[in-house]
């Protein structure tokens, strides 16, 4: 088979965040194989960053890091997740797509709804308690 150059990237991405990679088969499912994990065992509004999805098609499914190119095509990772949801359970149960350590390697790329509050409220928390002690 031929090698393709893929640009994974999300319709909501704050400036270009695109990812390049080269693979010899079409790599959307288990790139949305390993979104739905991370929805599954982190947080059901966890969102994997483009950084996190590259990674793992990198470690796990064979892709290749490429530079950026004017010829990829393109895998909006919105669009992909939401075009695969009815494909859910099947897509989950798919073994040639199950690896162990994917959890372990997409968590550091993994936001979730709150993040930022949760950050903002420990914040909040240390400027209240440096305040009360002097």
């Amino acid at each position: 088979m031929t090698e393709k150059t893929y640009r994974i990237f999300h319709n909501y991405d704050r400036g270009d965040q695109s990812e390049y990679l080269t693979s010899s088969t079409d790599p959307t499912r288990a790139a949305i194989y390993c979104q739905f994990l991370a929805e599954d065992q982190l947080d059901e509004s966890a969102s994997v960053r483009n950084s996190g999805i590259a990674k793992a098609l990198v470690q796990f499914y064979g892709c290749t890091p490429v530079e950026k190119t004017h010829s990829a095509i393109g895998i909006d990772l919105y669009f992909a997740r939401e075009g695969l949801c009815g494909d859910y359970e099947q897509l989950m149960a798919d073994q040639s797509l199950q690896r162990e350590g994917i959890i372990d390697l997409i968590r550091p790329y993994t936001d979730c709804v709150g993040d930022a509050a949760s950050h903002q409220e420990l914040n909040t928390e240390q400027v209240n308690a440096k305040n009360s002690i002097g």
